[in-house]
C-alpha cells in the first residue's frame, strides 16, 4: 500500500512542477526577464526529471 501512496505522490510532484514549470515560462515572457527564469526553469526541469528517475526506478523494483 506504501508503494502505491509514494508513486501517487510523486505524480502529484510531477504535475505540480509541471505547471510551475508553465507559469514561469509566462511570466518571463510577459516581463522580459529571461535570464532568471530560464534558470529557474532549469531548475524545476531537472527536479521533474528526478522525480520520474525516481518514478522509474520504483516500478523496476517492484
Amino acid at each position: 500500500m506504501a508503494k502505491k501512496e509514494c508513486r501517487l505522490m510523486l505524480k502529484k510532484l510531477n504535475s505540480i512542477l509541471a505547471v510551475l514549470i508553465i507559469i514561469f515560462a509566462v511570466y518571463g515572457f510577459v516581463t522580459n526577464n529571461t535570464n532568471e527564469t530560464i534558470h529557474f526553469m532549469m531548475l524545476l526541469l531537472s527536479l521533474s526529471a528526478l522525480l520520474k528517475e525516481i518514478e522509474s526506478f520504483q516500478k523496476t523494483t517492484n
